[in-house]
């Protein structure tokens, strides 16, 4: 379901009688129409030019419905009902013109942001991730390169609703582009890590003291998980939590082992390298892959799109995006190999 980015009603087939709508897809006949019957004046007589819609507007405040308007759940998938819920609830911009409130696969110029006259739409990409896991707000950045701007537009979600963010640059005035890809020591995942694995660590120092596991023949099950709880650091792409989470699980069954082996060598030597994987792991967990763009202006300017942490360390203090930490994405590479040929190119053709 859309609604009408101006006046926030239901689309039929996609349109919407309102003035503010017919003027935007260039309809003027409908567009006075429709200022008309909703004011009840048009132009003055004998003028000759009919007045803006903007002019003959009148402000009505608007009161939100006690309850639900109607009850509209999509159960197609779990995302899906996410979003018609938060919309139906009230969590979402009722004024926005997608369902997706990530706005994937959607052109940011002409679908969400009014092209000017003559302008298109060259390359987009999606160039990175966002998040404040404090404030459960994450979003997808997309940039947008037209031959006459340069945008950068972030939507997402909160538990208090979608989040929008946008940012854009005239091409004449972008003196250059840096994207800087890395990685920041987290300290927030160091904490969750060491809370998934001290308190094993506190049950293996308990049951080794007090030998509270079973009999012999569970020892060759225990070293069995234990191996194949290793496993999936070594074979599995990616998915770094997983692979803590199970070698921390592998090393529990093979401290069981070696309580029933009576402190099996082979054994120990087997819990030595379950540690050093669960360290291995926590480094990587702990290293958080980051991005930052700086967009140098004509004037010496730099604008920053960065998380807070990264911005705080680069020292570029009066620039903020809303989030904690921005990712790179799919298109984050490619990106960095070719956006500053394509801005140089389309900066050319103006100047010719």
């Amino acid at each position: 379901m859309a609604y009408c980015r101006f006046c926030g009603k239901e689309l039929v087939n996609g349109q919407c009688d309102c003035a503010e709508f017919q003027a935007s897809i260039g309809n003027a006949q409908k567009a006075s129409g429709a200022a008309d019957a909703a004011h009840g004046q048009g132009a003055p007589e004998g003028s000759g030019t009919a007045r803006p819609s903007w002019e003959n507007a009148v402000y009505r405040e608007e009161k939100d419905p006690f309850l639900v308007p109607s009850f509209n759940l999509d159960f197609s998938s779990p995302r899906k009902f996410a979003t018609s819920f938060k919309r139906q609830c009230g969590l979402s911009d009722p004024n926005s013109t997608t369902t997706d409130p990530y706005e994937r696969n959607i052109l940011i110029v002409p679908d969400l942001v009014e092209p000017e006259e003559g302008e298109h739409l060259v390359k987009q990409y999606n160039i990175a991730k966002l998040r404040s896991r404090s404030k459960f707000m994450k979003a997808e950045g997309h940039l947008a390169v037209t031959d006459k701007r340069v945008i950068f537009r972030a939507a997402g979600t909160s538990l208090s609703g979608n989040v929008v963010q946008q940012q854009q640059f005239r091409l004449d005035e972008i003196a250059g582009i840096e994207i800087h890809k890395d990685h920041l020591f987290s300290k927030a995942n160091l904490v969750l890590a060491l809370l998934l694995y001290c308190p094993f660590i506190l049950f293996y120092i308990n049951a080794i003291a007090n030998k509270q596991f079973g009999g012999g023949s569970a020892s060759a099950i225990n070293i069995i998980i234990g191996i194949l709880g290793l496993l999936p650091t070594f074979i599995v792409y990616k998915r770094f939590w997983m692979k803590l989470l199970l070698a921390i699980l592998a090393n529990y069954f093979l401290t069981a082992a070696i309580v029933f082996s009576r402190h099996s060598a082979f054994l120990i030597i087997l819990m030595l390298i379950a540690n050093i994987v669960i360290i291995a792991n926590i480094i990587v967990v702990c290293n958080v892959p980051n991005l930052m763009i700086v967009v140098k202006t004509t004037d010496a300017r730099a604008v920053v799109i960065g998380g807070k942490r990264a911005l705080a360390i680069g020292n570029f203090r009066n620039s903020y995006t809303g989030f904690a930490e921005v990712l790179p994405y799919h298109d984050t590479v490619p990106a960095m190999a070719e956006l500053g040929k394509v801005i140089t190119d389309l900066q050319h053709q103006r100047a010719e």
